[in-house]
């Protein structure tokens, strides 16, 4: 059970569309895919038969030998440093190989029960899994990208809309899968979007990290690089996990949500989050609201509208997103934009405030606010 405090953080969190889950390795290899050890050894194996046929010699029976330590000397991420020194062949053919491991994994015939349930608790996902199964069960206006996409990265933290941000890449595209140290380097690097987009995310937003766990060498060279670059996180995070650490949690300034077990316990769980969302009573006989969609559904459609200059359309479009979720500040700071450009001062200062007052940390809100006062 989630105590009062976390509880409350968390509601208001989900209330104001402000919640981001950044969901790990963990939440995939339920269905066939493998742990980071796993693919390594894998890469091994499939390079190792084919660098046979090919004459190139590389430390590969060694770091095999290695893997199946029990007490690893050598950490993982060392093991793909060594291929990566390999050249750019080499590293061509790893991320081709990982690229057919995944493609054996039939996103079409898992069961996916908790992958809904994760877009059931927020409409706003950031995975580092390379594969295809969240996307089975996303709502049908949300956008994906990768990390290469900077256009719907920029416009993801700009407008507020449903996503899925897969940062580390999307196997069908193996070139933006990070998987060596100049990946991670490349795309925290001082000009990368990606870094800017982060950083955004991470002082604006709450993050629920979800099957990761924090030793990991790989989330934790992630984490490692966020904080370099924009220090402890200013906002409280939160991490589920059967085994908490005090340490690691004061570190990132991360919160954990303690399960027992990644069975019945974890579920219970995710329902409960799942309740924390606002019930909102709303007239069945309002044949204008269908009540089978979620208030994210309105929200895009009045974006759309918004975009092609329907502004009357794109209102009402919004209104009806506020009737579903009362509490969400971005549909009234859209509304105010749309006053704003109909010259109406006034209504305009009106929805920015109830925008600021939905969430005071809506820097969007705050923003257009002051450009609107400079008008008056």
């Amino acid at each position: 059970m989630l105590d009062t405090q976390t509880k409350e953080a968390l509601s208001q969190a989900i209330k104001n569309d402000n919640l981001i889950l950044f969901v790990g390795a963990g939440f995939s290899m339920p269905h066939g895919l493998p742990s980071w050890k796993g693919l390594i050894k894998e890469i091994c194996l499939q390079l190792r038969e084919k660098k046979q046929h090919s004459g190139e010699r590389l430390p590969l029976n060694w770091m095999l030998e290695r893997l199946e330590e029990q007490t690893p000397k050598v950490p993982l991420e060392q093991h793909l440093s060594f291929l990566e020194c390999a050249g750019e062949e080499v590293k061509y053919d790893i991320k081709s190989i990982l690229h057919d491991i995944i493609d054996k994994v039939d996103p079409y015939s898992a069961k996916l029960d908790r992958h809904e349930k994760l877009w059931s608790i927020s409409k706003k996902i950031i995975t580092t899994n390379y594969d295809k199964l969240l996307e089975q069960k996303k709502p049908s206006y949300t956008k994906v990208f990768a990390n290469n996409n900077r256009f719907q990265l920029e416009r993801a933290f700009k407008d507020g809309s449903s996503f899925l941000y897969k940062i580390h890449g999307d196997y069908l595209n193996p070139d933006t899968c990070i998987l060596f140290n100049g990946d991670y380097e490349e795309l925290y690097s001082a000009e990368s979007v990606n870094r800017r987009a982060f950083s955004t995310f991470l002082s604006k937003h709450k993050f629920l990290f979800i099957g990761f766990s924090l030793n990991d060498a790989y989330v934790n060279k992630t984490l490692d690089s966020l904080q370099q670059l924009f220090g402890q996180f200013n906002e409280k995070h939160f991490w589920i996990s059967t085994n908490p650490d005090e340490n690691i949690e004061k570190k990132y300034n991360i919160q954990s949500l303690k399960v027992n077990n990644f069975d019945e316990d974890y579920d219970r769980l995710l329902n409960e989050l799942i309740e924390l969302k606002p019930i909102v009573s709303v007239d069945p006989n309002n044949l204008e609201i269908d009540t089978s969609k979620d208030y994210n559904y309105y929200y895009e459609k009045g974006l759309s509208e918004q975009n092609n200059n329907n502004f009357d359309e794109a209102q009402k479009q919004y209104e009806l997103a506020l009737k579903l979720n009362p509490g969400f500040s971005n549909a009234y700071n859209n509304i105010g934009v749309i006053y704003d450009r109909k010259s109406n001062d006034a209504m305009a200062m009106k929805y920015y405030d109830k925008a600021i007052k939905a969430d005071p940390n809506s820097y969007i809100a705050w923003y257009n606010k002051g450009d609107a006062l400079l008008k008056i």
